[in-house]
């Protein structure tokens, strides 16, 4: 998935295309999106970039439980967690 993710999100790029992707993990979709899109029961329940998005309140209404955040040691990338 890292690849696949990783070979798409390079094409775009270099093309200057659009891609829509759908995932149920918030972390790889923060990873590798420019922006992300939350959907629930076929409505949308927010949008915005991954930094936005990836807030424990947030995720706390996309998903309903309480959520966590922290960044990547590394890559600095926002990483949900369910607390």
């Amino acid at each position: 998935q890292v690849e696949v993710l990783g070979l798409i999100r390079d094409l775009s790029r270099k093309r200057d295309l659009c891609v829509v992707v759908v995932l149920h993990d918030p972390n790889m979709a923060a990873r590798y999106c420019d922006e992300l899109i939350a959907l629930k029961d076929g409505r949308l329940l927010t949008r915005g970039t991954p930094d936005q998005i990836m807030q424990g309140d947030v995720l706390k209404g996309i998903f309903g439980v309480e959520m966590g955040v922290f960044a990547h040691p590394v890559t600095g990338q926002p990483i949900g967690y369910v607390q």
